[in-house]
């Protein structure tokens, strides 16, 4: 579809519809990621529209968090925080010390105030440290792939109620705020995109992020009686998904499926959600593996028998 000149595209597409925002805000997101190292008016679009990013996002989440999760328990901040206290600090720790140990320039720069000003005090106080975390390691890419772990769990946290009573009532408060959000958002990705096009960065910004639309407009939304033969694996879609995002495997075949996303056709796969023979499955995409890869595969490990089965992205 082609826009009158000046016409704020972005917005124009997501009016109605905050789902595609989220997904038009996480290509943009992604794509402008990948080439900031290399093109300066990236990097600048970036940190401005990053931060709009993520705070679409918590919004976003606010709002189906209100409207009812149907697929399953929806998190207090309370329980998040637990597990962060338990689990989450002590695994991005061990992460961010595998890239850069204990005592480096790079750790003191984004530990400040060490790990108590996420485990102790006052619930939103501890939020924004992990903010400040996240923001601190954007001057590090080789810690991107962390980064967008943590910055996950900000978003979830943030989006999470304190407590989960009255989800009716904050509803038209939730929805009126997404929208807020969202045409924020539009606003700095168009004029990110506006700046990208004046200084003539025009094929990097088609290779990193009108791509991602041309392959978002063209993903398999559905894919019924698949065959993969032995010992083989297979694309399935190519789409940048969303935690929310819920898929349906059906297992019809006689060897066991596995289901994963990768960044390039043929990387191995990492995280891997199973499915077994006969076995119908619901499970959300945040299973998957890193959701910035956005190739959607099966694998079939069997030497001797060819799988068979079914997949759709559940709307």
């Amino acid at each position: 579809m082609k826009f009158p000149p000046y016409e704020n595209f972005f917005d124009n597409s997501t009016k109605k519809n905050f789902t595609k925002m989220a997904r038009e805000s996480t290509y943009f997101d992604l794509g402008l990621n990948e080439i900031r190292l290399t093109n300066a008016t990236a990097a600048l679009i970036y940190a401005v529209t990053h931060p709009e990013h993520l705070n679409y996002m918590i919004k976003y989440n606010l709002n189906l968090s209100a409207a009812g999760n149907v697929h399953g328990k929806v998190f207090t901040k309370e329980e998040l925080a637990t597990d962060l206290n338990h689990t989450r600090i002590g695994d991005w720790d061990y992460e961010f010390q595998k890239i850069h140990r204990k005592g480096t320039v790079q750790y003191e720069t984004c530990w400040v105030g060490g790990h108590i000003v996420i485990t102790g005090g006052k619930i939103e106080l501890r939020i924004n440290h992990i903010l400040l975390l996240t923001t601190a390691m954007i001057a590090y890419p080789e810690l991107d792939a962390l980064r967008a772990v943590i910055e996950a769990f900000y978003v979830q946290i943030s989006s999470a109620e304190n407590q989960v009573i009255g989800k009716k009532a904050s509803k038209t408060g939730a929805k009126g705020a997404v929208e807020t959000a969202r045409v924020s958002n539009a606003d700095a990705m168009f004029k990110g995109f506006g700046q990208m096009l004046w200084v003539g960065s025009t094929t990097a910004y088609m290779d990193a992020i009108i791509d991602r639309e041309l392959i978002q407009a063209k993903a398999e939304q559905m894919l019924f009686n698949a065959m993969i033969v032995k010992h083989w694996k297979d694309k399935i879609a190519s789409r940048t998904l969303l935690p929310t995002d819920m898929i349906e495997v059906i297992n019809d075949g006689l060897v066991e499926l596995k289901f994963f996303v990768v960044r390039f056709l043929d990387d191995p796969h990492g995280i891997f959600v199973s499915v077994l023979p006969g076995e119908t499955k619901l499970f959300s995409a945040s299973l998957l593996g890193n959701l910035a890869h956005r190739y959607v595969m099966v694998e079939n490990d069997s030497l001797t028998t060819n799988g068979h089965y079914s997949f759709r992205f559940v709307d």
